[in-house]
Parts: C-alpha cells; sequence; structure tokens
C-alpha cells in the first residue's frame, strides 16, 4: 500500500513516505532489507501458506510496526522485517544470531505478530512469533546475552517452533 501524503500528515505529522528520508543510511539499508524480504516471503519454496503479500508504505501501518500483511488460509498476519543492526547477523566468536529490542515486546502501539531477521545478503531469514517467543524468552533468559544493540539469541539456542529460518 502507496503513502497518501494528506492522510498520512493527520496520522504521524513528521512521517517520512521513504526510509531513506526517515532514517538516512540506515534506512536505505531498511529499505533494502525490505525489498529483500518481500522476494522471501512470496517465495513458494519458503511461504506457500502465503496466497497474497502486501508491503506497505503508508503511515498507519508503518506507525503500528507492519511492513507486510501476508494473507493464507488462515487469515492475514502483520509481519515487521528487520535488517542492518538487528538483523540476522554472524561473527567469527558466536557464530549465527537475531538481535532484539526489549520495547518490541511491550509496546502497546505496535501490532506486528512476526518479526523477520534477513541476512547481510538478504537470502537468509529467521521469523518468528511475538508472542511464542516472547513466552518462551521468559523461561529462557539466560540464553540471551547482550549484544551491541540489544539482546542477542544465538542460532544454537533456537527451538524450530520458535523460530523458522531458511538458514542450515
Amino acid at each position: 500500500m502507496n503513502d497518501v501524503p494528506e492522510v498520512s500528515k493527520v496520522i504521524w505529522p513528521a512521517y517520512k513516505p521513504t526510509l531513506q528520508e526517515k532514517h538516512g543510511k540506515s534506512g536505505e539499508t531498511g529499505a533494502r532489507g525490505e525489498d529483500n524480504a518481500l522476494k522471501l516471503l512470496i517465495d513458494k519454496k519458503h511461504f506457500p501458506e502465503f496466497k497474497l503479500v502486501v508491503k506497505h508504505e503508508d503511515a498507519m501501518h508503518q506507525l503500528m510496526g507492519v511492513d507486510f500483511t501476508c494473507f493464507g488460509n488462515d487469515g492475514g498476519h502483520f509481519i515487521d522485517a528487520k535488517s542492518g543492526s538487528s538483523s540476522l547477523y554472524w561473527t567469527k566468536e558466536l557464530g549465527w544470531y537475531v538481535t532484539f529490542r526489549n520495547d518490541w515486546f511491550i509496546n502497546p502501539h505496535k501490532k506486528t505478530e512476526y518479526f523477520m531477521h534477513l541476512g547481510p545478503k538478504g537470502d537468509i531469514f529467521a521469523i518468528y512469533h511475538v508472542g511464542s517467543l516472547g513466552f518462551w524468552r521468559k523461561s529462557n533468559l539466560d540464553k540471551f546475552q547482550e549484544g551491541k544493540y540489544g539482546p542477542i539469541l544465538l542460532k544454537k539456542y533456537w527451538e524450530e517452533a520458535t523460530i523458522y529460518s531458511n538458514l542450515k
């Protein structure tokens, strides 16, 4: 869904229509990440259940933390794509991991159901249901460690039932 400037100014007076305008260089990374997420979400190899994927570039959905709405047999689902500092990342010392922001689980304005973290090239991903991971996180705090941008979870601690990924 595209931005309608007159509506956006009412909903979010400081709204910028592109991620680049809103966040500069990191916005460019986010925009590339969303483009890559779209390619992955429409790929039947990864998400055969999605019949329609809508990319949102309007103020209302961005304010709610929704980059995509994906429709399948069980209705629609809101997805927020993460790239850059909150992406799926790899280091020699840690291996693969995802970074979280603590406010993702408590911000009442966000309607995100799923977070999708993208790898540096945009070809790999990790996706999870916010509520399910938040519930799992409460009883597994020892598996999280502090990272540069927030808590991180190493791949070796992922449970397939909680985090789905095309990373092998």
